[in-house]
């Protein structure tokens, strides 16, 4: 029966000094809840710019796969073309 007692009595302890001594007490203590959403926002934020450097570095390589690619062919078609031609008139 003893420690039960000692336990609540440690409890209403912690809350007394969190809340009266250390001032998070009443609607003065909403004022953390505020900091949190701007902490949330802040981090919504983060992700979005996270996700939009992401889409364009994506792009970006899409974009440089592509002309990487058209280059290759423009340059099979003229090189391709150029030697069947030279072949194709020379007998």
């Amino acid at each position: 029966m003893v420690l039960p007692v000692i336990g609540q009595a440690l409890v209403e302890l912690g809350i007394l000094l969190l809340s009266d001594v250390s001032g998070f007490a009443l609607p003065d203590g909403f004022v953390l809840v505020n900091f949190l959403l701007l902490v949330v926002y802040f981090l919504d934020f983060l992700f979005l710019l996270l996700f939009l450097l992401l889409t364009l570095f994506l792009d970006l390589a899409f974009i440089i796969l592509f002309l990487i690619i058209l280059f290759l062919f423009v340059f099979h078609v003229v090189v391709v073309g150029y030697f069947f031609l030279l072949s194709f008139f020379a007998l």
